[in-house]
């Protein structure tokens, strides 16, 4: 795995939000509040193996996406 695992207590936010689907991807749209304070509205949570099957990219990767590190969400 490229990424780190979801921390605990972000996963229990998480378990609170009703997931969206597009197809076999379910991703969890919320608020990212990072550890420098700053906001980030309409964030997407997604597994990264379905997302690489389902874009074929990381989102570091790809010009047409902005991404955040889940180690720098608070």
């Amino acid at each position: 795995m490229r990424y780190s695992v979801l921390p605990d207590h972000l996963r229990k936010a998480l378990s609170a939000i009703e997931p969206s689907k597009d197809g076999d991807l379910i991703y969890f749209p919320c608020r990212a509040i990072l550890r420098n304070g700053e906001i980030v509205d309409t964030v997407y949570i997604v597994a990264e193996k379905p997302y690489i099957m389902h874009w074929g990219i990381y989102p570091e990767d790809d010009p047409g996406k902005r991404w955040i590190r889940i180690e720098d969400v608070g």
